[in-house]
């Protein structure tokens, strides 16, 4: 059965576009998805000691708009804010302190599809997205709340269902997976 570590808080199963990410410290995001407008938005502080304590998933205020495939979460550590994209040209930032708030950011320059991907990248306070469908990357400035798709670093397949980025520190690089096209 279900137990406080894994029960979703709004009783439904996540649909397209819904994802999660962790803050690197205790807390894990949630979003829904299903383009719908009930887009329930959610925390879980992982306990101290996970084996042997639960915890519960709490309710954070409902993200703008609806979110459905090609939608994705990634969490900056410089500014502390999980960042969405929609899975549209829609994208906004997160902000859980020290006003737990919403805001709209600059919309991507293309609509995001099935194998959507977004990614934090430390080094340059930047974030890194996959378009899906295409073999387009492209780069949010956080600083200057502007996107620009990168020419010089397309892809060599199209990205599809599945598709994913994450980003090694170690390899000061992203690692992308295409997906099923």
């Amino acid at each position: 059965g279900r137990d406080a570590r894994t029960a979703y808080p709004w009783g439904d199963d996540p649909a397209p576009g819904g994802d999660l990410v962790f803050d690197g410290a205790s807390t894990i995001y949630l979003i829904r998805g299903g383009r719908t407008n009930e887009n329930y938005f959610s925390s879980f502080v992982v306990p101290s000691e996970p084996v042997s304590q639960t915890g519960s998933w709490s309710r954070l205020p409902v993200a703008p708009g609806a979110i459905g495939d090609g939608g994705d979460l990634t969490y900056a550590q410089k500014n502390k804010a999980v960042y969405l994209m929609h899975g549209s040209t829609a994208f906004s930032r997160f902000d859980p302190a020290p006003v737990v708030s919403w805001t709209t950011r600059q919309g991507l320059p293309v609509d995001p599809v099935g194998g959507g991907a977004l990614e934090y990248y430390p080094p340059g306070d930047s974030l890194y997205a996959l378009e899906g469908g295409t073999t387009r990357f492209l780069h949010y400035s956080i600083i200057q709340n502007s996107w620009t798709i990168e020419t010089a670093l397309s892809l060599p397949a199209a990205i599809g269902w599945g598709g994913s980025l994450v980003y090694a520190g170690d390899q000061n690089g992203f690692f992308a997976l295409r997906g099923n096209k």
